[in-house]
Formats: structure tokens, sequence, C-alpha cells
């Protein structure tokens, strides 16, 4: 029986991708949506604040299907790819709690929030030694393994004994290497900031202990199309501290760091 149909990402409109979850008790479908025609497609990669490439469903379905195929058979904790067809794949169901909930939650402490920044920071380590560049990575795209309480998240956090996955691989970077590694280590870190209101400086400080390295924020002031993009992100993400303070916060700590 489907338990539940969801759409992520934008909303439904002219100017987004359209995909649907099916959520299943084992299992979830996802489909992705109709292709963008080609003079949009084109727009859209133009815009100053895209760091991803548009790609037709058939494209995001096969990119995606490729990517978890191989992160799994490495070991790496993400959904396993059950089935898949011309703009769908059937993949495991991971029931995991969402870290932007816990990351907006005042019933965890910022220690917790801060240790569990340290161990997405390795767990980005591990992707990025595999040559993968997420392209999206927003903490939206981590999940805490299941039955883990909010209670017992002190104990757990301390002694390292819980599991998280990452998920969502569909989007391919304009850039790879060096550069979008540093893309997804700043809008991890910074997406953490936005949403659980803490000074990026702490924030950044825990998951540069996890990923074992410095954030290179060479590529901030070398790219004017990621710094737009993170502020566009900055305006999206937070709601508690004005925008703009937010954007200025991060700002200035990648600068001092350099």
């Amino acid at each position: 029986m489907i338990s539940n149909t969801s759409m992520i990402y934008a909303k439904t409109g002219r100017f987004a991708h359209l995909n649907k979850l099916v959520f299943h008790r084992d299992k979830v479908h996802k489909h992705y949506g109709s292709a963008k025609t080609k003079t949009l497609l084109t727009i859209l990669s133009l815009l100053p604040t895209d760091l991803n490439e548009h790609m037709s469903p058939e494209e995001r379905r096969s990119h995606e299907e490729f990517t978890l195929r191989k992160l799994y058979s490495k070991g790496l904790p993400v959904p396993k790819v059950i089935d898949s067809g011309i703009d769908y794949i059937v993949m495991e169901r991971i029931c995991g709690i969402s870290l932007p909930d816990i990351y907006a939650s005042h019933e965890f402490s910022n220690p917790q929030k801060l240790r569990l920044m340290e161990q997405v920071g390795k767990l980005v380590k591990r992707l990025h030694n595999e040559g993968v560049v997420h392209g999206d990575l927003g903490i939206k795209q981590f999940l805490l393994e299941p039955g883990i309480l909010h209670e017992d998240l002190e104990k757990t956090l301390s002694t390292g004994d819980f599991k998280l996955y990452v998920i969502d691989f569909e989007t391919r970077p304009k850039r790879g290497g060096a550069y979008g590694r540093a893309a997804d280590n700043i809008r991890c870190s910074f997406s953490a900031s936005c949403i659980g209101n803490l000074p990026y400086s702490r924030i950044r400080a825990s998951y540069e202990k996890g990923y074992g390295e410095v954030i290179d924020s060479s590529f901030f002031d070398q790219s004017t199309i990621l710094r737009l993009s993170l502020f566009w992100d900055t305006i999206i993400m937070t709601y508690t501290l004005p925008a703009i303070h937010r954007y200025r916060d991060v700002h200035k700590n990648l600068r001092s760091k350099k």
C-alpha cells in the first residue's frame, strides 16, 4: 500500500523540475518530471545563481542511479537501488530523521548540533574521496538513522554509535574537482548555520574537524556565481536572523580564513 506521496524540490510550475516521491513501507519510487524545452534549459543554465547543469528526466535518473550504485558498492550509507526505468528509480526507504528538523528544533542543544556537524564532515569526506561531488549538498540531504531519540542523542553523538545517510544525487555540477568539493563544503556548513541559527565560525570548525582539512575558501572570492548562489540560498533558509546578517557572517568568516 502507498503510505504517502509528496512533491519535492521547488513548487511545481513552468520553471520547476517536477519530481514525485511515492513512499511504500520499505521502498521509495522516485519519478522524474518532464524535460524543459531546450531554450528554457539554456536560459536557466546561464542564471548567475545556478551551479548545476539542467538535464532531462532520463539524464537525471541515469546520473542518480549510477552515483547511488557506485557509492553503495563502496560501502557508503546511501539508499540501495532496487529497480529503475526510463524516468524513475525504486530505492530502499530510509526512515531517518531529517537533519533540518534537528537543527531547527530547540529540543536539541547547540553542542549536540555541533557534534553532529562533525559527523557530517566525516561523511562528506568519504563522498569526496570516491570522486563524487554532490552539487546540492545542504543538510537537507542527510538523514539520521531511525530509532535515535533526542534524549539519547547526547550519548549517541559522543560515542559515534549512529549512522548518517546522504541522499539525492540527481544534480550534476557544472564544475567538479577542487571547486566542486569546496562548493559542497561551503553550502553544507552554511546551511546548518542558517537553519540552526548558529554562528558560522562554530559550524565551520566542527565540520572541518570531521572533514579532516580546512575548507578551501579561495573559490568564494574567485567565483561570483558561488557567492550569488550562497546569498540566494541564505535568503531561502534563514528564518530568524535577517538573511543579510547571516550572509555577512558567512562572508566574513570565509574571507578571514583563506
